[in-house]
């Protein structure tokens, strides 16, 4: 959503299983952003949330964690959980065709680098 960019179509779909704060309802109410952020209160662990959030159709998903959280290795855990079942709905949806790398970008965040090692490489 940043001037620079040339690309004004985008929608953002912020997913998560509790209400909005205070402070992201104002961000949302934002004239620049009205139209183009959605919030869902829901799960990425759910086929019926991810279906909700059109994720089979994203050009990028964005797994977002705690970084102030006094509890880093639980927070990157659940962050490994949501990609893994992001990326199973999205193979589900599309068993034939689903590349993550051809059909959309992932990106993950997770406080200590040591704990990708729990996620399976593709060789």
């Amino acid at each position: 959503f940043h001037e620079d960019h040339v690309n004004t179509d985008l929608h953002a779909v912020i997913l998560l299983p509790h209400p909005p704060s205070v402070e992201l309802q104002l961000m949302m109410r934002n004239p620049k952003y009205i139209l183009s952020i959605s919030y869902l209160e829901g799960s990425a662990l759910s086929d019926h949330d991810l279906r909700r959030a059109k994720v089979d159709t994203a050009v990028a998903v964005f797994v977002m964690t705690n970084k102030f959280s006094i509890y880093p290795d639980e927070e990157d855990a659940k962050s490994v959980l949501l990609n893994l079942s992001v990326r199973r709905f999205m193979s589900k949806v599309s068993p034939y065709s689903f590349a993550i790398e051809d059909s959309a970008v992932f990106c993950m965040q997770i406080i200590r680098p040591e704990n990708l090692r729990h996620l399976a490489v593709d060789d």
